[in-house]
């Protein structure tokens, strides 16, 4: 169903292949299923994310600082009782969701003369690019109705929409293994995500275009100035993917130094200036647990002991110890993170059947397995390199905004997160060794994408409805 036919897309030079077609129409229909049936901010931080977003809206790109130890913006009121509505089912799992509640939902409106200082601290030093395509749907939303829940869903489908359109140009535009990142695509976790009002989502669609781009750009031999916008934005939006700079060099990598340094300088330089910019204006922003309104900082989502500062000096004069930290969480946390990154939704312990995951990564191990790829060996080390440092710099993101200074261990490994970088590793290991079975490894591969997000919809159903 996915699979791609070499023999229609040699033909269709203007309509889209048969597997960006059916990507499209599968993503469409089982995350706009998840949009409605997941209830309202029963996605990590999304009520955070909500805020953040209409802040953005309304033209306030930076966040609001009050009484110097608070963080977030003046909003409607109203946002906090959307919000007040459906909170009691975070991180409950006997709670249950009820038609009468979102009656109540539904009668909520917005009241511009009625507005409060909302804090949102762990969001609010995101970047108001994350928040572009959820910012306009909430924009055209209230111009269509003053009803706060359509709103909401509006800027999910938006969000959602412009997920599927960067994951469909990449597929157009890669030119192997791409029954392998449409798999990645619509694995059930990464729906679940994508069809909420998470800033990762446009980050994610982002990252699998640029991963196209690069590999589609090794016998092109140019740089475009869309690849460089959508790199610049990768590094503003999330600090972690300034690395994939270096997928800017895989079209010259044969070449003598003289001809490769220039072409990856202005791609480094861009984003790495990105990255740091936006990071200096977060870490001035940011305010840590114990500096935190104390009547307040329990409620937001922030750990105690945290100081980002601190605990970057303590990685740079203590790298070994960090290593053995990350080392120890890597293999304590994998099974879970693997978990995680193919069959979770929500904030609890949501997770697909056992047997649904390993035929979930047994299907992704065949797509990537069947289809030879056009990039060499030192291509592919550069794939490798870049997500492996792209993960180095998540683990010491998280650890300086996450985890007390000197933690023994680096906790929140949540497969969600690597979402934009395991198609690096999944072009850099991909192979044909199953090519000899023709086209049963995408057959196999696409059965298990449908049972897998029929999967998804009956347990979301189950944990809210049921």
């Amino acid at each position: 169903m996915l699979q791609t036919f070499t023999t229609k897309i040699g033909k269709a030079k203007h309509h889209p292949p048969m597997i960006v077609r059916n990507f499209v129409f599968i993503a469409l229909f089982f995350g706009s299923l998840l949009a409605f049936l997941t209830p309202p901010f029963q996605s990590p931080d999304e009520y955070n994310h909500f805020y953040r977003a209409w802040q953005v809206s309304e033209g306030k790109l930076t966040p609001e600082i009050k009484d110097g130890n608070r963080l977030g913006g003046e909003l409607p009121a109203a946002l906090d009782s959307l919000t007040k509505q459906f909170i009691y089912l975070k991180n409950n799992p006997a709670a249950r969701l009820h038609f009468s509640r979102i009656g109540a939902a539904y009668d909520l409106r917005i009241d511009e003369s009625e507005r409060r200082f909302t804090d949102f601290p762990n969001t609010a030093i995101y970047a108001p690019t994350a928040y572009v395509p959820q910012a306009a749907g909430i924009v055209l939303g209230r111009l269509l109705t003053d009803r706060l829940l359509l709103i909401f869903y509006i800027a999910r489908l938006f969000n959602l929409l412009c997920w599927i359109a960067l994951v469909a140009a990449a597929l157009r535009l890669i030119p192997f293994h791409k029954q392998g990142l449409a798999s990645l695509a619509l694995l059930p976790a990464s729906l679940a995500i994508a069809c909420t009002l998470n800033a990762d989502v446009s980050s994610n669609g982002l990252a699998f275009w640029l991963i196209a781009w690069a590999v589609s750009s090794t016998s092109k031999r140019q740089i475009e100035g869309a690849a460089l916008a959508s790199g610049l934005l990768l590094s503003v939006n999330k600090l972690i993917l300034a690395p994939f700079f270096a997928l800017f060099a895989l079209p010259w990598l044969q070449e003598k130094w003289n001809k490769l340094l220039p072409r990856v300088a202005v791609p480094l330089l861009l984003m790495l200036a990105g990255a740091l910019v936006w990071g200096r204006l977060a870490d001035r922003w940011f305010v840590p647990y114990d500096q935190y309104a104390p009547e307040l900082r329990d409620e937001q989502t922030l750990n105690p002991g945290v100081d980002p500062e601190r605990q970057f000096s303590y990685v740079l004069h203590h790298p070994f110890e960090f290593a053995g930290v990350v080392t120890r969480s890597v293999l304590d946390s994998a099974p879970s993170t693997a978990a995680h990154f193919v069959g979770k939704f929500g904030w609890e312990k949501n997770y697909l059947p056992g047997w649904c995951m390993a035929l979930l990564w047994l299907g992704l191990l065949m797509a990537f397995c069947s289809e030879t790829t056009g990039l060499d060996r030192l291509q592919r080390i550069v794939l490798i390199a870049t997500g492996l440092a792209s993960v180095l710099f998540w683990a010491i993101t998280m650890y300086a905004l996450w985890c007390p200074v000197g933690a023994p261990a680096l906790t929140n490994w949540q497969g969600r997160y690597f979402i934009p970088i395991v198609p690096l590793f999944g072009l850099a290991f991909g192979n044909a060794v199953l090519r000899k079975w023709r086209d049963v490894p995408g057959k196999v591969a696409d059965g298990v994408i449908l049972l897998s997000n029929i999967a998804m919809l009956y347990a979301v159903f189950a944990r809210y409805w049921g």
